[in-house]
């Protein structure tokens, strides 16, 4: 038996920090996310007897450092704990999704396994499901949403959903030069001190819920790290420009170093769900 999911890159139409870190090590973010549908890692998931095997089509960290791997390890024991009863799943990942930039690759990824091992095995319920995500990455929850647009608040696990944007057309570019981003949140802080007041996120939000024209959701468009990683990697700022030259709306992802575009006016504001 076994299962074939899709697991879509994720964009930040948003990215906005609202605080210092908090006590768990985080920071307070609002951030529009929205699912890319033209760029995907396939999952595969194998059912056997016992253990976890993880497989992919490009070089990746080791199985069990690979969020997949590790999503697939808490749903075993939780599955394990409530019914007294083991499986096996054999994961093989088609990889797509640049790694490292921005656009959760990983997250996705894990939240796929989640999605597939609910639909192979059940066995638990949709609070459990929420809890593995949120116990493993931010932007998980996101990834394991049904609607394709969010408001992600929080860490990004308190999420609420946005009607879908239809017919946008997304391109992507990444930076040769690799772009390391630890110590960003703390470089951020050190620059902004107390300046976390910002409300373009929920803006948007509710343009895209007043079903708006695309140039008014658009111009709302930002990212709190973009500037810190330009400066790191110059690269990004010279792809967002390409990419406005292109007639795209542009700005990097996450804390990149993909850059991305969405063509401004290519969605009918009064359809999605």
């Amino acid at each position: 038996m076994s299962i074939t999911k899709k697991a879509y890159a994720k964009i930040n139409l948003t990215l906005e920090i609202l605080g210092t870190k908090r006590n768990d090590g985080f920071h307070d973010i609002a951030s529009v996310m929205m699912k890319a549908e033209n760029l995907y890692d396939e999952i595969t998931l194998e059912m056997t007897g016992e253990g976890i095997k993880l497989e992919c089509d490009k070089e990746v960290c080791a199985p069990e450092d690979n969020l997949a791997y590790k999503a697939a390890k808490e749903y075993t024991a939780l599955y394990e704990n409530k019914h007294v009863k083991s499986f096996g799943v054999n994961i093989f990942i088609k990889k797509n999704i640049p790694m490292g930039a921005g656009l959760a690759g990983g997250s996705s990824d894990a939240a796929a396994v989640i999605d597939g091992l609910c639909d192979l095995v059940g066995g638990i319920t949709d609070s459990e499901k929420h809890n593995i995500a949120k116990s493993l990455g931010s932007d998980i929850p996101f990834c394991l949403e049904a609607h394709k647009v969010a408001l992600c608040e929080g860490r990004g696990e308190i999420i609420t959903d946005l009607p879908a944007l239809e017919g946008v057309e997304i391109k992507f570019l990444l930076p040769k030069t690799p772009l390391f981003t630890k110590g960003i949140y703390a470089e951020y802080d050190s620059l902004h001190g107390d300046d976390y007041t910002k409300s373009n996120s929920k803006k948007m939000a509710e343009l895209i819920r007043q079903k708006a024209d695309a140039d008014s959701i658009f111009a709302l468009m930002c990212n709190d790290f973009q500037p810190i990683c330009e400066r790191r990697c110059p690269e990004i700022a010279e792809a967002v420009e390409e990419l406005k030259k292109e007639g795209y709306y542009s700005q990097m992802s996450g804390s990149g170093s993909a850059v991305f575009g969405i063509k401004r006016g290519t969605f009918d504001p009064t359809s999605g769900a």
